[in-house]
């Protein structure tokens, strides 16, 4: 539900939205909704192709280190996947001696790397690259890898949709704030969305953006 294409070519979905609000509140500028392979879209903005990412991209020390992120505009989280009819995985624990699907790249599958590193080990991933989560969900039925994290509302959302014999099992093991990604030269523009986003979240755009694309209010309240 955060972004996609509708039959007419036509970005929709929780992150066009918001693009298309903050430019109605936008002076001096257009917004161009342009798609790219999720690494591709990082380069884009270092090289100067797009001006700013806005993808559902995790605010992390790492990249604010390299890019700046606006404040956030979304709560995101990820929980657990399996094939259905599994019982003996619902917690990150449960995920050792097991192989897990990440996207290299992505902030989910440092967070995991890290805890695998901070308790034991014991966790097989298997790394891909520019792939999109429904994949990630179609391949989990074949038995290619025992689990996939990621988030629970797109996810059941595909599952619902395509009818896959998967399932969320535990609730939210990694919550993330979510914001725009710009480069470090864009820090005036960044600033003004900013101030925007400070005002959609006064006055409750995003939480009805939030509520119609994810079926929740999942807005950080300043």
């Amino acid at each position: 539900p955060f972004a996609y294409l509708d039959d007419n070519d036509e970005f929709q979905g929780l992150d066009p939205e918001v693009m298309r609000e903050i430019d109605s509140r936008l002076d001096g500028y257009t917004i161009d909704i342009q798609t790219e392979p999720w690494d591709s879209q990082f380069i884009a903005v270092e090289t100067g192709k797009a001006t700013f990412m806005c993808n559902q991209v995790g605010i992390t020390p790492e990249r604010q280190e390299k890019y700046l992120m606006t404040d956030p505009y979304f709560q995101a989280g990820a929980a657990i996947i399996v094939k259905k009819g599994r019982d003996d995985i619902h917690t990150l624990e449960d995920l050792k001696g097991k192989t897990v699907w990440v996207e290299v790249g992505q902030s989910y599958t440092t967070f995991l790397e890290n805890w695998n590193d901070e308790n034991g080990g014991e966790i097989e991933f298997y790394y891909v690259e520019n792939q999109m989560p429904a994949d990630a969900l179609y391949d989990l039925q074949t038995g290619k890898f025992d689990a996939f994290v990621n988030d629970p509302v797109m996810s059941q959302t595909i599952i619902d949709e395509k009818g896959l014999d998967v399932e969320v099992v535990s609730d939210l093991v990694i919550t993330e704030d979510i914001g725009i990604l710009f480069n470090k030269d864009n820090a005036e523009l960044a600033e003004k969305f900013n101030a925007i986003i400070a005002d959609m979240i006064a006055d409750g755009t995003l939480s009805k953006l939030s509520e119609q694309y994810a079926g929740g209010d999942y807005i950080p309240k300043n």
